[in-house]
């Protein structure tokens, strides 16, 4: 049963959580720290994630950032404070390898809200949203050898299949940033709006996309990620499956009827 609100998770609500009318909402919630990533704020991630997974009224979840900016990666903090405990450091990375991972790997459709600043794991953490609608002051980069760490976050192997390798050698070697509309130009981002409308245009998206079959959501979705991974025979196989194995559903014809109904009404 989807749950009502927002509650704070991990051990200081470094995560707001919430289900609001089909739509699931995550908010990276340490504002005053550019939301960098702790170990609290990805193992919140993560418990939000397996609430959110099995929830079928769950349609689409969109991730955001509180305060100023969406996220600027690693705490440096706890980098430092660890700086002679490499397994320390390992695990904390694993963590934000596994938050990040539960992200991508919902069966709900993911809107990343991006505004700020979205900064090496915040890019990150834009890669693994399926949609993401970015404010127009937006920066965003990917600073890892700017500061003299590799990626950690799986920027390596997501940011070239996003935008194509060369794209990525000039971001990820140079660090220069981008602003949203260049973003846009590369498919880092799917939509910019104002930044006084970011909130209302998420919001738009995601009730429109609340009001789809949820089943043909977590489909589709499936599908699209499951292109860029086999050869077109295998994934054409698995769209005729998926298509017969639909049309036995008994919400199957839910939208068409719809459709029809509307038709028949003009």
């Amino acid at each position: 049963m989807s749950l009502a609100g927002t509650m704070p998770l991990g051990p200081e609500g470094e995560v707001l959580f919430g289900v609001d009318d089909g739509i699931g909402r995550l908010t990276l919630n340490r504002p005053a720290s550019l939301n960098t990533f702790t170990p609290g704020m990805t193992w919140a991630i993560i418990e939000a994630t397996e609430r959110l997974r099995d929830d079928s009224e769950v349609k689409l979840v969109v991730l955001s950032g509180a305060g100023r900016a969406f996220c600027t990666g690693a705490d440096f903090n706890i980098l430092d404070a660890n700086r002679h405990r490499p397994e320390e450091i390992a695990r904390f990375n694993r963590g934000i390898n596994y938050a990040l991972n539960a992200i991508e790997a919902l069966p709900q459709p993911v809107i990343g809200s991006v505004h700020g600043h979205a900064l090496g794991g915040g890019l990150e953490a834009m890669l693994v949203c399926d949609i993401v609608v970015a404010a127009k002051s937006t920066i965003i980069g990917d600073p890892h050898v700017e500061v003299s760490f590799p990626h950690g976050g799986g920027g390596s192997q997501r940011l070239p299949r996003r935008i194509g390798l060369a794209r990525a050698l000039d971001l990820a070697l140079t660090c220069r940033r981008l602003t949203a509309s260049a973003a846009m130009e590369t498919g880092l981002v799917a939509r910019v709006a104002p930044d006084a409308e970011l909130t209302d245009t998420v919001d738009l998206i995601a009730r429109e996309m609340a009001e789809r079959n949820g089943a043909t959501l977590r489909e589709v979705k499936r599908l699209l990620h499951l292109s860029m991974r086999v050869d077109l025979s295998v994934g054409l196989q698995a769209e005729e499956t998926a298509f017969a194995a639909h049309a036995r559903r008994p919400d199957a014809f839910v939208g068409i009827d719809a459709f029809l109904a509307r038709r028949a009404r003009k």
